[in-house]
């Protein structure tokens, strides 16, 4: 490539013979081939600078693209972890408050207690009275299960009572 360049360059700069329709030998003028030789070049060279710039504002615009969905990536983020600790913190709260009202109905629970049979002196009408009372209090006490945090047990826990 290089060779047929240089060749061409030589033949601009020693001119180049051709012949008219009369039959006379013509100098063509080297000058005026160099100069639209440039002149094509020139243009080419601009076309060439033309596309270069279009694709320049075309990075320019895809950096900016990538620069906004980077900048909604981290937003998005950002917003999926304030949402993680609004619901830890309201979880937090229902389970203070179910903690608190559990605290309250235990407080207000009393275990009864159980007479022992054989020390109680009663006569015959009130000791069979006695007898079955004394069974239904020895009879073994419901247990009411404890509230393990999960809000699917909840409905469970409250009909206990």
């Amino acid at each position: 490539m290089k060779l047929a360049v240089e060749q061409w360059f030589m033949e601009q700069s020693q001119g180049r013979t051709g012949t008219k329709s009369d039959g006379k030998s013509v100098r063509i003028s080297v000058k005026t081939d160099v100069s639209s030789h440039l002149s094509i070049e020139r243009v080419k060279e601009d076309q060439r600078m033309a596309e270069v710039l279009a694709r320049q504002e075309a990075f320019k615009q895809k950096r900016t693209i990538a620069e906004e969905t980077l900048r909604l990536k981290l937003k998005e983020e950002e917003l999926e972890i304030q949402t993680e600790i609004n619901v830890s913190d309201a979880k937090s709260r229902i389970l203070a408050d179910l903690e608190k009202s559990i605290l309250e109905d235990s407080a207000f629970e009393t275990k009864p207690q159980i007479p022992d049979v054989s020390t109680i002196k009663i006569d015959k009408t009130q000791e069979s009275f006695g007898i079955s009372v004394a069974r239904e209090l020895s009879k073994p006490r419901a247990e009411i299960n404890k509230f393990s945090g999960s809000a699917s047990e909840y409905i469970r826990f409250k009909r206990q009572f």
